[in-house]
Parts: C-alpha cells; structure tokens; sequence
C-alpha cells in the first residue's frame, strides 16, 4: 500500500515536471523555426531600448496626460502613437534647447573678459543646473515613495504568509493531490 501510494505521489509531481520540459522544448524548437535565437535577442535589445526610452519620456508627463494617452490607445491606436511621436518632439526640442542654452551660456564664461562678465555666466548656469538638480531630486522623490509603498505591501504579504505557512503548505498539497473535501 505504500509502494501504491509513493507511485502515485510520485506520479503526481514528476508529470508536470515532465510536462514543463516538453513545453519547453516545443518553445525552443518555435523559436530555431523564427530564426534562431539571435534575432530573438536582437528584437528584444530592441524593444528594451524602446521600453527605457518610453519610460523615461512618460515620467516626465503629468498623471492626467498619462490617463489620457491610456484612453487613446485602447481607443484610436493610430492616433496614440501620433500623439506620443508629438510629445517625444516636443522634450527632445526642449532638452536640445536647453542643451544649447548650457553651451550658450558656459562658452559666454569661458570668453568673458572681466569678472563681472563671468560671474553673471556663472550665476545664470547655477540658476539652470539648479533647475534641473531639483527637478530630478522631485522624480527620484515621487519613485522613492513609489518604491516604499512597493516594500510595504510586500511586507505586508510576506507577514501573512509567515503566519499562515502551514495553512498555506496544506492547501498547496491539497491541490497537488487533488484531495478537495467539501465540507458543508
């Protein structure tokens, strides 16, 4: 009865395992028949810059236009990615402006004659590196609370789950044996 039941048992979790590794290999065979795995890992080096790029601009969007640019995917997708080639134009004329504002500004001190002449280049490049210093400290601040509210529902997650492991192991091994009881 005991050889029964570790036969079974053991049928039980070397079956997906099993299962697992053919799908596995039926993945792997899909993906030779695409082209191999190097244009794989190219297309997703691809999408990966796209994703950061995406990323970065969308932080820098306020919380209604994100909302909005939601809305305009699901419903008018060819429109969205106008809007968002708009918007991608628009903060690479501005950084490029501001870029060349910087340079403007830091050959006007590297030129200047007299001390006053530098010192009013050097006042107007603080005031602009200020300017962006706090901007950014503002972006990692809001994705520092993000990043806080993350850990706290985790721990949140990972307490419950300490508390009630062994209820937790019971019903996994409940699953795995398909032994439901119904009770009433």
């Amino acid at each position: 009865m005991k050889y029964l039941l570790m036969a079974v048992l053991a049928g039980l979790l070397i079956s997906p395992v099993f299962a697992k590794e053919d799908e596995a290999n039926e993945r792997r065979e899909r993906r030779e028949r695409r082209g191999g795995n190097s244009e794989r890992k190219e297309r997703m080096e691809r999408k990966g810059q796209n994703g950061q790029n995406t990323w970065k601009f969308m932080q820098n969007i306020s919380a209604e236009e994100r909302k909005r640019l939601r809305k305009l995917k699901i419903t008018n997708p060819e429109e969205f990615k106008e809007e968002i080639a708009k918007i991608v134009k628009r903060f690479k004329a501005e950084k490029k402006e501001l870029d060349t504002k910087i340079k403007k500004i830091v050959q006007q001190y590297k030129n200047a004659e007299n001390a006053k002449t530098k010192k009013e280049a050097m006042k107007q490049l603080r005031k602009i590196t200020q300017k962006i210093f706090l901007e950014k400290m503002q972006k990692n601040k809001k994705r520092l609370e993000s990043l806080e509210s993350h850990v706290k529902k985790m721990r949140k997650e990972y307490d419950f789950r300490k508390k009630n492991a062994d209820k937790i192991i019971q019903s996994r091994l409940n699953t795995l044996t398909n032994n439901t009881k119904f009770d009433w």
